[in-house]
């Protein structure tokens, strides 16, 4: 049986396709505390929108974002500074006056990152 993808956990869970056992997401409002949490939920997270949007490689709109926002604006945005305008706006949303925190912010910072070093590799070659 696989493990939870928890470091702190020593659960194991019901079959490949769960991350995380039943305890740890209902302990917690987010799963884990330490980065390879974080990064194992954004891949999660990725994996969840490809099924969602019926694409293999995974939900890319950022081309046809741009496109748009080119269109209305006059700019020239690329699509690697699309994903990096996206990263800095959950940089900024994870900035919360109450000094809280919000999971999602980070997780999304971590994919939108993610996400510009893809379109930036395949960019250059």
């Amino acid at each position: 049986m696989p493990q939870c993808k928890s470091l702190a956990c020593d659960n194991h869970v019901d079959n490949n396709e769960q991350s995380f056992c039943d305890t740890c997401k209902a302990d917690s409002p987010y799963v884990g505390d330490n980065a390879l949490d974080f990064l194992s939920k954004g891949k999660d997270i990725l994996s969840e929108r490809a099924e969602e949007y019926s694409v293999p490689t995974g939900e890319r709109n950022m081309a046809k974002t741009v496109t748009m926002f080119n269109t209305l604006t006059g700019h020239n945005l690329s699509v690697v500074e699309g994903w990096k305008f996206m990263a800095m706006l959950k940089m900024v949303r994870s900035q919360k006056v109450d000094g809280s925190f919000h999971e999602d912010s980070y997780v999304d910072l971590i994919n939108y990152t993610a996400l510009a070093a893809e379109a930036h590799k395949q960019e250059v070659s």
